[in-house]
């Protein structure tokens, strides 16, 4: 297997010239976030990649060159060889704080010191490439004498160099750049930087500035995963087979599992151990021999071993494509992509005849716009999945593209009701314009600019990552650096990706104002519910008691009788106040007598039903669903006869109610249901139905229904006759559950 990984040398000037504070902070803060953002990458990316930290400018000496070469190695240290990028390095680099020394003289023989520890692990590990990111300042004296050594060192290595400091440099100026011979005639920040231009210049080296670096390595990146072939053939006809290979060119990204992680401890080693336990009152345990696979069909175990699912499981046969037949391009909707992943499709690799035969197949499917719908096997043991091959024709390579298509159980078909059943709500031109003038101006392909100057699409899937898996990061790499505190809120560059662009919501705002206008929003008050008659009567007789009772405690006061003459008003007093103010005694009895209607009562179910409408109190299907409870109600009745009227009003008014809405769904489940139930048990009641025309809603009356118009001619035709054959085939049926029709709709 080729080796991939890459060893990096991170240089950084811990130095005294990088304290100075600059507009986002000192350069050494600066740097050190970039050196942060490189770690967390490579961790979070599962890299292979092999990081070193070289500290220079540093109050010690910890390397061990020092003797090596002649070259002053002092005030450089070692922090981490060359490993894997771990949290441990991470925490070092937070730690790390700057000193009083001069690096003037120093980052020279600190590069110098990068290329000797890469070349040193040369003999140790393999590595594809070899990498120095160098981040310091670029305006102070660098050594011109020693730039010789350092080229060759670089070009020995096959290293490459990228420096990072407040400051870049552009190609052409590096394309330009010239070493000066001496400071005499220049500036310490001229010379400098020609110096460090004449070496980016002699090794193809790059200059980013810290404004340019930490957006680029902000974001986190996921694992990557070098793609493998699946080979296999591509059948076209009966008598050509083509080797193919396939490589997934898009899949879903998905965290992690948490499963295998134990956090107490970093290094334990987990292993799982399933039991089986039988659901008694001891858990007896039972090997896995001992069980075999069953499904629960009611209350009802039915075994399924593995010579059953040999039996019985489709054979999809070997793995492959095959060629199904033909069709133009614009046959295919985006609307018809399914699953998680696309292909790329090339002629097998070491195959040459393989690519020659494919070539003009591409090509004929480009020429013609069509594509070809084809039976994909991934192995063995999966299932079929159809899909189709368009071609894609490139200047440097050709191949077809493999998407997924569904079968016709995958498609779903909603049915909406027309945004125009409400003539309140169609919008005036004036509103329509204004809602394009909204869309022109948030459109995506005008609110990015390229590194060109020219408009560009923003949010592009390429460019753009996921925050979710952003926001997961954020927190892990926070934990693991902070156990106890509270998690930090969502990062600024994570918003900015939730957010409209800012460019958009600047041009947007006058066709948002605009809508505001055309559109304006009002609060809506609930009605307050119309005072029934023996509410108010109630009302009445409450304020006359009242009054009552205060001229009877007024004449009992004044009138000084005998005691048994008192008593005696005083009872009648009483009683009279008892029965006349009764609201007063028992305060939730006008409450009960006047109560606004809730549900649909099985008393007077079509009153109520047209109330709770009227009134707004329940949603049209759940007002259907409780009056159709209520016919429920009357069918689990002995004496049926005695509610045919009741349940032909329901009928009736229900049919009327659902054509006036334009809603035919729930009324012809309901009398569909009906209809067999009463073949069972009362023909009566469904003759009467029929001589009332009382039938399904066709889609000549409701556009949404699903019923034709000769469907619902022979919903009506159905006569008592067809009871024997309806109970012929309902023998089976549950009687428990006789009357629970609701799962039947």
């Amino acid at each position: 297997m080729a080796v991939t990984k890459e060893a990096i040398v991170i240089a950084l000037d811990v130095g005294v010239s990088m304290h100075e504070v600059k507009d986002s902070g000192s350069v050494l803060e600066n740097a050190k976030n970039c050196v942060n953002m490189i770690i967390q990458r490579k961790i979070f990316s599962e890299s292979k990649d092999e990081l070193a930290l070289l500290l220079f400018g540093t109050s010690k000496t910890v390397n061990n060159f020092a003797d090596d070469g002649g070259y002053d190695f002092s005030n450089i240290s070692i922090i981490e060889d060359l490993k894997p990028a771990s949290w441990e390095l991470l925490e070092q680099v937070n730690t790390i704080q700057g000193s009083d020394i001069s690096t003037d003289n120093i980052k020279e023989n600190a590069l110098l010191a990068a290329i000797q520890l890469l070349q040193s692990t040369a003999n140790n590990k393999k590595f594809f490439s070899r990498r120095i990111l160098f981040l310091s300042r670029f305006d102070l004296p660098f050594n011109s004498d020693k730039v010789p050594e350092i080229c060759e060192g670089l070009k020995l290595g096959k290293i490459d160099l990228n420096i990072i400091g407040p400051s870049s440099f552009t190609e052409e100026e590096i394309s330009n750049g010239t070493c000066p011979q001496t400071y005499a005639d220049h500036s310490i920040a001229d010379a400098s930087g020609a110096t460090i231009k004449s070496i980016l210049k002699e090794v193809n080296g790059e200059s980013y500035s810290f404004s340019e670096a930490i957006p680029a390595l902000i974001y986190f990146q996921k694992k990557k995963v070098q793609s493998l072939p699946w080979n296999a053939n591509l059948d076209i006809g009966t008598n050509l087979t083509i080797p193919i290979s396939a490589y997934t060119k898009v899949n879903e990204s998905k965290p992690k599992s948490w499963k295998p992680v134990y956090a107490r401890k970093l290094n334990a080693k987990l292993e799982k151990k399933v039991t089986y336990l039988m659901n008694n009152e001891e858990q007896t345990e039972v090997s896995k021999d001992n069980i075999i696979p069953a499904f629960k069909y009611g209350t009802t175990l039915v075994p399924y071993t593995d010579e059953d699912k040999q039996n019985m499981d489709y054979q999809s046969g070997e793995k492959g494509m095959k060629v199904l037949g033909f069709t133009k391009a614009e046959n295919v909707h985006r609307y018809h992509y399914i699953g998680d992943k696309s292909m790329y499709v090339f002629g097998q690799k070491n195959r040459e005849l393989a690519g020659v035969i494919l070539a003009p197949f591409v090509q004929a499917l480009k020429d013609t716009n069509m594509v070809a719908i084809v039976r994909y096997v991934y192995s063995a043991r999966s299932a079929p999945k159809i899909g189709f091959l368009s071609p894609k024709i490139k200047d440097n390579y050709e191949c077809l593209i493999f998407i997924p298509l569904p079968f016709m159980e995958d498609l779903r078909h909603f049915v909406f009701a027309p945004l125009d059943a409400d003539k309140k709500n169609i919008p005036s031109d004036e509103q329509l314009s204004a809602v394009d003038d909204l869309i022109t101006s948030m459109n995506l392909s005008t609110a990015a600019i390229d590194e060109e100057g020219n408009l560009g699409e923003e949010l592009k899937s390429k460019y753009t990552v996921n925050p979710y898996l952003q926001r997961l990061y954020q927190c892990l790499q926070f934990r693991a650096l902070h156990p106890e505190k509270p998690l930090p809120p969502i990062a600024p560059h994570i918003e900015a990706i939730i957010n409209p662009p800012s460019r958009l919501v600047k041009m947007s705002e006058p066709a948002v104002d605009k809508i505001k206008e055309l559109f304006p929003l009002k609060e809506l008050f609930p009605k307050a519910p119309k005072e029934t008659e023996a509410a108010a009567i109630l009302s009445q007789n409450s304020a006359n008691s009242l009054e009552k009772q205060k001229e009877g405690f007024s004449k009992k006061n004044k009138d000084r009788r005998s005691d048994s003459i008192v008593k005696s008003e005083s009872s009648k007093k009483r009683r009279k106040i008892s029965s006349d103010n009764s609201e007063d005694v028992y305060p939730g009895l006008g409450n009960a007598v006047g109560d606004k209607i809730v549900k649909v009562g099985s008393v007077t179910p079509v009153k109520d039903f047209q109330y709770l409408l009227d009134s707004q109190t329940l949603q049209f299907g759940e007002a259907c669903k409780q009056i159709i409870d209520v016919v429920y109600k009357y069918l689990k009745e002995t004496s049926l006869k005695h509610f045919h009227i009741k349940i032909l009003d329901i009928c009736k008014e229900l049919r009327h109610t659902s054509l006036k809405r334009n809603d035919a769904a729930q009324y012809n489940s309901y009398m569909k249901s009906l209809q067999t139930e009463l073949l069972r048990r009362d023909a009566e009641l469904w003759i009467k139905i029929k001589n009332e025309r009382i039938g399904l809603l066709s889609n000549e009356e409701v556009k949404l229904s699903t019923v034709t118009p000769s469907e619902a001619d022979e919903f009506l035709a159905a006569s008592p006759e067809d009871v024997k054959s309806v109970l012929k085939v309902s023998q089976t049926y549950d009687h428990e559950d006789d009357m629970d029709l609701l799962d039947e709709i």
